[in-house]
């Protein structure tokens, strides 16, 4: 299947997104209410912040109070929850989002602005920042999937169609479009790989998106590592300029926020203490104590999904056994994957860089929201591991000689994955909120 068959396929996710966005209250996915905070306090000219939060409508204010958790009990959702008006006046709100670097707000941005001008509740406006939210990040997709290998765009099609993407895509939150950014850059740093001399437009477009990126999600800056290593690899050194530019611009962005950082739910520890310590052996005890629960959480959840010991509401079983072998089947696709040609030693890089940024991830947590002295290190979800699967597949793509099979059975797998999720989706909302 070609890329431009498979950007076409992207859009098929476009109506679902639409009819989500609606079915399900706002502000309920993970971290909503604070990705919402952050798009307000940039719609209202706060683009960079120097204190830990902003200053929202007093409406929506009362709607984080009232509707966020009622959304969480259908009874009171169902009963309660009228829509509330913008009142035009200002509170102070605490919001770690507010440290993230405004560019991926800018759908958000456009529609809260929209919202207030057209005079809609702040539940219309919040429903309306999702879709543009997921429709931009479906955008970008479709224009990454015309440029990925067909092996590695079909695992790309399979991480869209899981249940916690569907949701994310249909959601405030900032992980719709940190896929396509990052599937985006995939495609341009393969490219590269393969031999193509990139011009200064993709390069800017490229460090754009890791600025993007590191500037919600720090650990997400090896990306940025990686199109570097690509235009070293080519000797095209504006490419290389361009990187280590966006990897600064990150570095610095988050070496002048930590010491004005503070968040109430998490604890603190010291990069010095966790390295000191046992770090192999928080690590391991992580994994073990937590690990199903990131397997459950990527594929997707109905609730909060704040951990193990928060509201975990598991979806049918026979949705995580499709994910599974989906993921297994699309992971075997991207392997026989005919395209890139790429070296061994670029292959070993890119798959090197995934596995680093998985670590890097559970640091970033165990420094950030990790106290002193706990046993296990605490706020990781299974969604934090998309990027890092990205990279090694990445790296693996092609590396396994084709198999027709294969490429029939990934899109019938994917076709039921994308069914079956979307109809368990729906259907929950139903129950629950119709």
């Amino acid at each position: 299947m070609t890329g431009a068959r498979l950007a076409r396929i992207a859009w098929l996710f476009a109506p679902l997104v639409v009819v989500l966005a609606y079915l399900y209250p706002p502000l309920i996915a993970p971290d909503d209410d604070e990705h919402f905070a952050r798009a307000y306090i940039t719609a209202h000219g706060e683009w960079i912040v120097t204190q830990p939060g902003g200053y929202v409508d007093t409406g929506l204010s009362e709607v984080f109070k009232g509707e966020f958790w009622h959304a969480r009990d259908p009874v009171k959702y169902r009963v309660g929850a009228p829509e509330t008006e913008w009142s035009g006046r200002l509170a102070y709100r605490h919001s770690v989002a507010a440290y993230y670097l405004p560019i991926l707000y800018a759908p958000q941005v456009v529609a809260i602005w929209a919202g207030e001008g057209l005079g809609w509740s702040i539940q219309d406006t919040a429903r309306l920042a999702r879709v543009l939210n997921g429709l931009t990040a479906l955008g970008l997709l479709s224009v990454a999937l015309g440029q990925l290998p067909a092996g590695f765009g079909a695992l790309v099609l399979v991480l869209m169609a899981l249940p916690r993407t569907l949701l994310h895509f249909a959601s405030n939150s900032a992980d719709g479009l940190l896929l396509a950014c990052a599937a985006g850059v995939l495609a341009l740093t393969l490219r590269a790989l393969a031999g193509e001399r990139l011009g200064w437009p993709l390069w800017l477009l490229a460090g754009l998106a890791v600025v993007a990126m590191g500037g919600v999600r720090p650990p997400l800056v090896m990306f940025g590592a990686v199109t570097g290593w690509a235009a070293l690899r080519r000797r095209d050194w504006p490419g290389l300029a361009v990187s280590a530019a966006a990897v600064v611009t990150v570095a610095g962005w988050w070496g002048w926020v930590m010491p004005r950082f503070t968040d109430d739910r998490c604890g603190s520890l010291s990069p010095v203490s966790f390295l000191l310590g046992d770090p192999a052996g928080v690590l391991a005890r992580t994994f073990e104590a937590h690990g199903l629960y990131y397997l459950l959480s990527f594929i997707g959840e109905i609730g909060w999904g704040s951990g193990p010991d928060g509201l975990l509401t598991p979806l049918p079983l026979v949705l995580y056994a499709l994910g599974i072998v989906a993921l297994g089947i699309g992971a075997a696709r991207c392997l026989g994957s005919d395209d890139p040609q790429i070296r061994t030693l670029d292959r070993l890089a890119l798959t090197g860089a995934g596995g680093a940024l998985a670590l890097g991830i559970m640091v970033a947590l165990a420094v950030a929201c990790t106290k002193d002295g706990s046993d296990v290190i605490r706020g990781v979800q299974g969604r934090y591991f998309v990027q890092p699967l990205l990279l090694i597949a990445a790296g693996l793509a092609g590396a396994a000689p084709a198999s027709d099979v294969l490429g029939r059975a990934v899109w019938w797998v994917w076709l039921a994955l994308f069914v079956v999720s979307s109809a368990t989706l729906i259907a929950n909302a139903v129950a629950l909120y119709g």
